[in-house]
């Protein structure tokens, strides 16, 4: 078990969907705030990992969304990094009430990536700034599902890579993959459902000017499949999305 932090955040209005709701989204970009407020209170935040040449790399992603809070609602955000071992780093993400009811939870793969060294990968216990999570000893680790591969697509839809959606790192940050995905979806199918979880496995990174191809086929009812590839028909992500019929409809 490693060091936990935990924030408070009131959800704002330009991170809901048009039913007052949070947006998977937004939700996925507060854990991403969570994890890096935490970094940046160990010493060892984005900034500092770019001068030593150090950059984590997302390579898999779970989530599971229970209850989505409403506008103006109060929410207690909540990561840690359960464990390091080997190539792997596996945080885990919790979005609660006040009253501590768990809203939604995200479990999470990263690999450390050395990026003077030509991004090659490091085992992520050797690199000394990882000490400050205090995650070394824990055994805990998260087993991600594997996703099928699909042989003919129902449809698809194409983007192009804007200077907004370019991080830290100089890549498309990965909650672009989860808004590219639902984008992607049948309209009426999206504005009658939500999410009740999403898996994302990230292969390779897309860049500025890049156009994309999301390919998109239902699996079985509320289930999806979405493979995101770039110009270069190069795999970048890919995205399972289970979808649930909202309360009022």
């Amino acid at each position: 078990m490693g060091k936990i932090y935990t924030k408070e955040q009131q959800i704002n209005s330009y991170d809901c969907t048009c039913d007052y709701h949070l947006s998977p989204v937004a939700l996925l970009n507060y854990f991403q705030q969570t994890s890096q407020e935490q970094s940046n209170a160990l010493g060892v935040g984005p900034e500092v990992l770019d001068q030593k040449g150090l950059a984590w790399f997302l390579v898999k992603y779970h989530i599971d969304f229970m209850t989505y809070p409403s506008f103006c609602d109060t929410v207690l955000l909540e990561t840690e990094a359960v464990s390091v071992r080997g190539f792997l780093s596996h945080r885990r993400f919790t979005m609660k009430s006040l009253e501590g009811k768990k809203l939604a939870e995200g479990k999470t793969h990263w690999m450390m990536l050395d990026r003077e060294q030509n991004n090659k990968i490091l085992r992520v216990e050797n690199v000394p700034e990882n000490a400050v999570y205090e995650a070394f000893d824990s055994q805990e680790t998260y087993k991600m599902p594997h996703l099928c591969r699909v042989k003919k697509w129902e449809g698809e839809k194409q983007f192009q890579v804007r200077y907004l959606d370019i991080d830290f790192n100089g890549h498309v940050n990965h909650v672009k993959y989860l808004a590219w995905a639902i984008e992607t979806l049948p309209l009426k199918r999206i504005r009658d459902s939500e999410l009740a979880s999403a898996d994302l496995v990230y292969k390779q990174q897309a860049f500025y000017g890049d156009v994309i191809q999301a390919n998109y086929k239902e699996m079985k009812d509320d289930c999806y499949r979405i493979d995101i590839i770039n110009q270069d028909t190069t795999l970048l992500c890919q995205v399972q999305i289970i979808l649930r019929r909202k309360a009022n409809k």
